[in-house]
């Protein structure tokens, strides 16, 4: 019950226990700044777990088991080979992906009028 007093100076018995206002307001702010800072904990650290954590499993594609027939078409890989370009950047970013059909020019100029 102390601990309560303490924490919550302003209750009646609180307020017989710091007659000081300086005193009262004091644990007040420490007492929320506490929360504040134990609550910014928490949020970095389930920001840091859920950053790490993939969003789709690395075998979605082959494990999933489709309901109907458009599922099934988008799910699955295309007729055309993928290649990829890779380019190393500044900072700490890993790198870059792209990812592109092998013959992606000659399509978008058969395309042109």
């Amino acid at each position: 019950m102390s601990l309560i007093l303490s924490v919550f100076p302003w209750t009646e018995r609180g307020l017989e226990k710091f007659r000081d206002e300086g005193e009262c307001m004091k644990k007040f702010l420490i007492t929320t700044g506490i929360v504040l800072i134990a609550a910014a904990l928490i949020l970095c650290g389930l920001w840091f777990y859920l950053s790490k954590k993939p969003a789709v499993p690395s075998d979605y594609v082959s494990k999933t088991q489709t309901g109907g027939e458009i599922e099934a078409k988008y799910l699955a890989d295309g007729p055309d080979a993928v290649s990829v370009f890779e380019q190393k950047v500044l900072q700490n970013f890993k790198k870059y992906e792209i990812f592109y059909p092998p013959n992606w020019w000659k399509r978008i100029e058969s395309t042109r009028f």
